[in-house]
């Protein structure tokens, strides 16, 4: 379920309520307050209501432990994201694609790719259909490892099984092309997001901008940074950074300073 955040108290007074009142909760009650939890990422109060459930002879379903292994993924807390997946394990419960999204982003934030790749190739053993958002997960947990050539092979894989690539797939490959100084792979995938009306965002050219960086493409860089408001998108601190870095990397000072000059953010003293 999707709740606005912030909700996980009132879902914690209605629970109460219940129980004052004599109203007895099930998995359903505890699925809802857990998924307040993952919202807000609220793993530690996740935990604990794992463990109530068992003092009070709920059993946890699917969804309840999708949502716990969520806000340890959100809070980054992947250890316990892992203890609980293999706990749903033991208890027999078979996690979903939502599981092993949550599992294999967890495992990607901490930097434990290989820990989230082998999540990702047991779906297929287990006969799971590997979706969009499971392989954007992948290609992330790859790009912030740089592990840029396990990306690109995922991200080809997901055109062979006609996977629509979905921003989120994009920008992850664009900065992996960046970490991995591969500026022409990086453009060329922007192009190709544009052609196949893949909407592009400040993230997007921020990452585009430092693989050009990165190969010393200063023109380019530049002409990517001029080119966002035409499209519709706004540059950001970060943006301006990497045009920056690319015309000192480029050793075009005059136009680090010119750049500089006109830069709308404020600079640390």
């Amino acid at each position: 379920a999707c709740v606005p955040e912030g909700e996980w108290s009132v879902s914690e007074g209605l629970l109460q309520e219940m129980e004052r009142a004599n109203v007895a909760s099930n998995v359903v009650t505890y699925s809802a307050l857990m998924a307040s939890y993952a919202t807000d990422r609220q793993w530690q109060k996740a935990s604990r209501l794992l463990q109530t459930m068992e003092v009070k002879c709920i059993p946890p379903n699917v969804v309840t432990y999708s949502s716990a292994i969520r806000a340890c993924e959100r809070a980054g807390a992947w250890g316990m994201a892992l203890r609980l997946f293999v706990q749903m394990r033991k208890q027999r419960i078979q996690p979903n694609v939502i599981t092993y999204s949550s599992a294999i982003a967890a495992c990607g934030k901490a930097g434990r790719w290989r820990r989230a790749l082998e999540l990702f190739l047991s779906m297929y053993h287990l006969g799971l259909d590997r979706d969009v958002v499971v392989y954007s997960v992948a290609i992330t947990a790859c790009e912030k490892a740089g592990q840029w050539q396990l990306a690109l092979s995922l991200f080809n894989e997901m055109n062979t099984l006609s996977l629509k690539r979905d921003d989120i797939a994009y920008n992850a490959m664009i900065s992996a092309c960046a970490k991995g100084k591969q500026w022409k792979r990086a453009v060329e995938l922007f192009m190709e997001m544009d052609s196949s009306g893949v909407m592009t965002s400040v993230h997007t050219y921020s990452a585009l901008i430092i693989a050009c960086a990165r190969g010393k493409k200063w023109r380019r860089a530049l002409a990517f940074l001029k080119s966002m408001p035409e499209n519709g998108v706004n540059p950001n601190i970060i943006t301006y950074n990497a045009a920056i870095a690319a015309c000192e990397t480029s050793k075009q000072w005059k136009k680090a300073l010119e750049l500089l000059r006109f830069h709308p953010y404020p600079f640390d003293c």
